[in-house]
Parts: C-alpha cells; sequence; structure tokens
C-alpha cells in the first residue's frame, strides 16, 4: 500500500478536528476524505494502523454501502445530505496532464507548498506538501500492487493513483499576479525543476 501512514493518520485527524471526515463503504474499497482530498483504498490491504487511525477518531467504520460524516464532539452523522463524497471521474475522459513533484517548496501562510511541474510545458502548479508525502513508494509491498504513477492534474485537482489505492487532492491557488511569488514562479517556468527526492 503506498500510503504513508503517519501523514494519513495526521490528515484524518486534521480532517476530525474541523468536524469534516467523511467515511464511506464502497463494497471492496474504503472512501475517506474531506472537503480538500479524497482516497480511496482498497480494504484488502488497507493498513491495520491506518484503519486503527479512523476507528479511534469515528469509533466505527461504515458498512453496507453507508457512509457518514464524523467531527470532534459529535456524533457519526448518517444523513446523505451532509455526507460529502468527492469523484475524480474528471480525469477518466482524458485531458489530463502529468505532472512531477519536484525539489522545490515555498512557505505561505503557515503551509509547506510543493511545486509540480508539468512535463515538457515546464508550467507550475502548487499543492500542500502533505499531499505529496501521502505517496511512500516505500511502503509498497511489490507482490501486491504496483508503484503508482506520478500524479496527473486536471481542473485544479491532482491525483495519485496504483492499482490498489488512490488519492485526490486539491491543488492551491497561484500568487495574485504581479506580487513577488507570482514573478518568481513565473521565471521557475522559464526551467525544468529538479524532481523531488523521496525523504527530501
Amino acid at each position: 500500500m503506498f500510503l504513508n501512514t503517519q501523514v494519513f493518520k495526521k490528515m484524518v485527524t486534521n480532517a476530525w478536528k474541523t468536524h469534516n471526515l467523511n467515511v464511506a463503504d464502497m463494497g471492496d474499497r474504503w472512501y475517506i476524505g474531506c472537503g480538500t482530498w479524497a482516497a480511496w483504498i482498497e480494504k484488502a490491504v488497507f493498513p491495520k494502523k491506518a484503519l486503527a487511525a479512523v476507528i479511534e477518531l469515528t469509533g466505527e467504520m461504515p458498512g453496507d454501502g453507508r457512509a457518514f460524516v464524523a467531527g470532534k464532539g459529535l456524533e457519526n452523522d448518517y444523513s446523505p445530505d451532509n455526507v460529502e463524497i468527492s469523484s475524480a471521474g474528471i480525469f477518466w475522459d482524458g485531458g489530463a496532464e502529468d505532472v512531477k513533484a519536484t525539489s522545490v517548496t515555498l512557505e505561505c501562510g503557515g503551509r509547506k507548498l510543493r511545486l509540480l511541474q508539468e512535463w515538457g510545458s515546464w508550467k507550475i502548479s502548487m499543492v500542500d506538501d502533505v499531499f505529496v508525502q501521502f505517496v511512500d513508494p516505500g511502503a509498497i509491498d511489490a507482490e501486491l500492487e504496483s508503484a503508482p504513477g506520478g500524479a496527473c492534474i486536471k481542473g485544479g485537482m491532482a491525483l495519485w493513483q496504483g492499482d490498489r489505492c488512490m488519492l485526490l487532492a486539491g491543488l492551491y491557488g497561484l500568487p495574485e499576479a504581479g506580487t513577488q511569488e507570482s514573478m518568481l514562479l513565473r521565471e521557475l517556468e522559464k526551467m525544468e525543476l529538479p524532481e523531488m527526492k523521496r525523504g527530501a
């Protein structure tokens, strides 16, 4: 399983603290997400420590195709009107751009942002670094799954997909035109940036 369990635990805890941890039973997969990210993880290979992290917060997992939204101090809400289930459907009809996670990060509003760069055009997008760290090739059991390829982006979203796990994450908005940050990014788009080294 390519997910980094420690990063996953941090992500679900933050979602739960903001009353926006959505969990759904989707047959052979669990759906776990919030407003800025979503993960589809095959039940058969979901790490026990990651599953335990969700149950520790929510007290349960839904069954029989059901879903709930959970939050700190609240009972799990099974109302379909309140549960938010994201879709990666926009990626299935083509038009997505393949990107690499570069070695360049920026600090913005207390967040560490990782620059993603399109192959060929060198165009830059930004995503919260926690999502890039979620993908841990070192955690893959080669007998059970293949390593995910690099991310692809479309419609303000980034997608990492493996055989048994998929992560969808929202891109971070680019700086306003004319700012120092915007001018820096425009300069960086004139060159091919080095690819991120895992552990960096």
